[in-house]
């Protein structure tokens, strides 16, 4: 999102995300109140109460935003099934260290780090990065809690995790599920990310098409002595990239602005709509797309990969890992040439 720093105002979805967090609260401290409890939240209620967006689920698990139900940490497999019907809640065993917090007077939940590596086995790749950003990002209610985290601190709890499972008497005789997804998608998270779109538009749309990394979150200095926040850019070529999936008219018009600004200072502004992403298809056009203005810029051919990159495959080029050659071309009218 293109923002004025000076006047920037939280809205659309931290406003969202403010309201459920408030919701769950509600519903979890009813909860232990009649039941007389001590109980740890965990997975898609702790990030709720944690004021974290939460990720798109597999497949399989897509039932969870029906059901609502409350998630437990329990203690053991007895206690799964006994109160869902009757308290709404269901109950999950995580034989992984349990780091909590506790998120207002009496409720506790799982920390933000060890929900991560919980939801690892429940989400893709994508999302499991998507939801690593938000914690990392600027756009959560962490900072409320007295609660920031680095990505040190992923990698801290991973090897926390082995060397727990390493220890004969947790009786693990393999490493959690989730823990390979988990090192791979260290690699892909970054800071200052503001919205998981964004972070599906960084990774689907242009790394795993071989576009390069954008800065995220880049700040411009404008004429008037304001400065215009970038959700992508390349400033090398003065090139923004911006998810717009805003739903409030003062938001485009105060955005419209601030683009007429940056144009005014050699700046290209890329909007990248909902639609861009829905598909492969569309994110390989939306890929093409930018790639036509780096060209139009650096007067060179940028490469895309048509047949794009997996998440794991992507993860793996970041650090340094051999993958499986890519094939590039450019579309018909990118330059005088067509490469197969």
């Amino acid at each position: 999102m293109i923002t004025n720093e000076i006047n920037k105002k939280p809205h659309g979805m931290m406003a969202d995300v403010e309201q459920t967090q408030i919701r769950m609260s509600g519903r979890c401290s009813a909860f232990l109140n009649e039941r007389k409890m001590d109980a740890t939240f965990g997975l898609l209620t702790a990030l709720e109460l944690l004021g974290i967006t939460t990720p798109w689920l597999r497949a399989a698990y897509s039932r969870w935003e029906k059901d609502r139900y409350l998630q437990i940490i329990a203690d053991s497999r007895g206690m799964r099934y006994a109160e869902k019907h009757r308290y709404g809640v269901a109950y999950y065993t995580m034989n992984v260290p349990i780091h909590r917090v506790e998120v207002s007077p009496g409720i506790y939940c799982t920390d933000p780090v060890c929900t991560w590596f919980m939801m690892a086995r429940f989400v893709s790749l994508d999302y499991l990065v998507a939801l690593g950003d938000a914690i990392l990002g600027p756009n959560n209610r962490l900072s409320e809690l007295g609660l920031h985290y680095e990505l040190e601190d992923f990698i801290s709890y991973i090897e926390e995790v082995e060397q727990w499972t390493a220890d004969p008497s947790h009786s693990r005789k393999r490493a959690p599920r989730g823990i390979g997804e988990c090192r791979l998608a260290i690699e892909l998270m970054r800071q200052r990310v503001e919205s998981p779109q964004e972070s599906i538009v960084r990774i689907d749309v242009l790394m795993k098409h071989g576009l390069p990394e954008p800065k995220i979150n880049y700040v411009v200095n404008l004429e008037n002595g304001h400065t215009a926040r970038l959700d992508m850019a390349y400033p090398q070529w003065k090139i923004a990239i911006e998810y717009d999936g805003k739903q409030h008219e003062e938001s485009w018009e105060e955005d419209n602005l601030r683009r007429n600004k940056l144009a005014e200072l050699g700046w290209a502004i890329i909007v990248v709509t909902r639609a861009d992403v829905a598909t492969p298809e569309a994110q390989l056009a939306c890929a093409y797309r930018i790639a036509a203005r780096i060209e139009e810029r650096t007067h060179e051919p940028m490469p895309v990969f048509a047949d794009g990159y997996t998440t794991e495959e992507l993860a793996m080029v970041v650090s340094g890992k051999p993958v499986r050659p890519r094939k590039w071309r450019r579309k018909r009218g990118m330059g005088k040439r067509e490469v197969a």
